[in-house]
């Protein structure tokens, strides 16, 4: 059955199930939000724009995107005028370039899943322990029975290290990467439904990207999911602002 519905002015409703929002809070009191909407089940042409509202009461910022015939498009801004995450909503247009104004597709009203960002969602994935046996590596990335992160115990304080916004910016995307690699690359584990480690890892990159996992044997249609898994989490997690922002204090 089409998911497409239509009212009397013949304009697609566009189910909110595609239409993804999050919102985030960081401790230094800014607001972002990341979009992830998927038009692949919407039959739109190309000669048309996507734009995504954000509003409460009197407060409304509009962002525009590409072209729905990109079928998944994604977006991450700030929204610190807001102030705060409660109440906000988000709005979904598709409008016409060839009749501008014509609105072919909308979603409305669309609530976000709030989430305080304190920690990278793979920390609940990924186990660490410290290791006497690396000699002068920092850390070590051990994927055997499942992954582990190994830390040098004549570092000192293990611990915090693993909390630096410096090492978690350089190395868990890097971790990521590697374990997706190990599943889909080196395993050949397409398995999403088990309750191993490998199914862990693929429905946290699947809910990332919200998108299916690649089918087939095509090296680099894998390697370009994998891409895609790793640069939506890193800006997801903005790690590049975060690592630019503690060098600055560190190197003044």
């Amino acid at each position: 059955m089409s998911v497409r519905r239509f009212n009397y002015t013949g304009r697609i409703r566009l189910s909110r199930e595609h239409m993804k929002f999050y919102t985030y809070s960081y401790p230094d009191a800014s607001i972002y939000f990341n979009a992830s909407l998927n038009f692949e089940e919407y039959k739109l042409p190309a000669e048309s724009r996507v734009v995504v509202e954000v509003y409460r009461q009197h407060t409304n910022r509009r962002f525009e995107l590409g072209s729905p015939i990109d079928e998944i498009l994604s977006l991450e801004e700030d929204i610190s005028d807001f102030s705060t995450v409660d109440n906000i909503k988000f709005r979904v247009k598709v409008i016409s370039e060839i009749k501008p104004g014509l609105l072919l597709a909308q979603a409305d009203k669309i609530a976000a899943r709030a989430e305080h960002q304190d920690q990278t969602a793979t920390s609940s994935l990924l186990k660490v322990r410290p290791n006497k046996d690396l000699g002068q590596e920092v850390f070590k990335l051990n994927i055997g029975t499942e992954p582990e992160l190994l830390i040098n115990a004549n570092i000192g304080n293990w611990r915090e290290l693993i909390l630096e916004p410096k090492f978690v910016c350089l190395v868990f995307p890097s971790i990521l990467r590697q374990v997706l690699v190990q599943i889909l690359f080196i395993d050949g584990n397409f398995d999403i439904d088990s309750d191993d480690w490998s199914s862990q890892w693929l429905n946290y990159a699947l809910k990332l990207v919200n998108t299916d996992l690649p089918e087939g044997d095509d090296n680099e249609t894998i390697q370009d999911w994998i891409d895609q898994v790793v640069s939506t989490f890193s800006r997801k997690f903005r790690m590049l602002r975060e690592y630019k922002k503690v060098a600055a204090e560190f190197y003044g």
